[in-house]
């Protein structure tokens, strides 16, 4: 296989990767830089940003003058591919899972009532409660319940409504 073909292989549709070639003096520096579609490191999940970064490093060799730089790239190649090929499956299950997530989460929303449920509870009277006892007797005030305007504070600390 030739280093383009390496160079090319892990793409999938849509990916790019960049390569830049410039002469220091006695040394020749090989900048790869890679990008995957519709992956960026803005992305709202914390594990996917990390993969994206991960997989999107640049990758610098320093190759010394007289060196071959096929041979040189080749082996760095060689010896990140494992760990690449690792965070690509990653990233591609993590993305699966948080898409699964997605849909399930909208499949298991509560559907809305249908119109004759909309009837029945509109039409509805509530049955008080049997009190036991005087019927003369007024029955105690209900405690309203907390509602999302009720102050809270902390323990032993009195408010306006104690």
């Amino acid at each position: 296989m030739t280093l383009l073909d390496r160079l090319a292989s892990p793409l999938r549709d849509g990916d790019s990767l960049t390569l830049h070639i410039t002469r220091h003096g006695a040394a020749t520096d090989v900048l790869l830089t890679a990008a995957i579609k519709g992956q960026t490191i803005d992305h709202d999940d914390a594990a996917v940003r990390q993969l994206v970064v991960a997989l999107t490093a640049p990758l610098l060799v320093t190759v010394p003058q007289g060196e071959s730089l096929g041979d040189a790239l080749g082996a760095a190649l060689e010896g990140i591919a494992p760990a690449r090929g690792a965070a690509r499956k990653a990233l591609e299950e993590r993305v699966i899972a948080l898409q699964d997530a997605t849909v399930g989460a909208k499949s298991s929303a509560v559907p809305a009532k249908s119109p004759k449920a909309k009837a029945a509870a509109a039409t509805s009277v509530p049955v008080a409660p049997v009190v036991e006892g005087d019927a003369n007797e007024e029955a105690p005030a209900a405690t309203p319940a907390a509602s999302p305007d009720t102050p809270t504070a902390p323990a032993g600390v009195p408010t306006l409504f104690d």
